[in-house]
């Protein structure tokens, strides 16, 4: 038997454990077959193998082209400076 572990479906006993039928051909070669059996009552039901789902391709960084590179943020003496220089600009009365 190859072991299948737990299934999504339950056996008639209440057992969720299962193996996959495995069988040999006259020329003594090993076959797996699409049916698994139940490790309590040995039960046999048609599970065809459900091969994996596709990976993902891999991230190859953003999807969005021509994105400018993040600046890092300013200090905080070029920080104070740009304030003094919006103050300066701005009207008398709103300073």
């Amino acid at each position: 038997m190859v072991g299948v572990g737990k299934v999504n479906r339950e056996c008639l006993c209440g057992s969720i454990d299962f193996d996959r039928v495995k069988v040999e051909r006259p020329d003594d070669a090993p076959y797996v077959t699409a049916f698994i059996e139940c490790r309590r009552c040995r039960v046999m039901y048609h599970s065809p193998v459900v091969p994996d789902a596709p990976r993902p391709p891999p991230y190859t960084g953003p999807l969005i082209l021509g994105r400018k590179k993040i600046e890092p943020a300013p200090t905080d003496e070029a920080l104070m400076e740009a304030v003094r220089r919006a103050n300066k600009s701005k009207p008398r009365g709103y300073r």
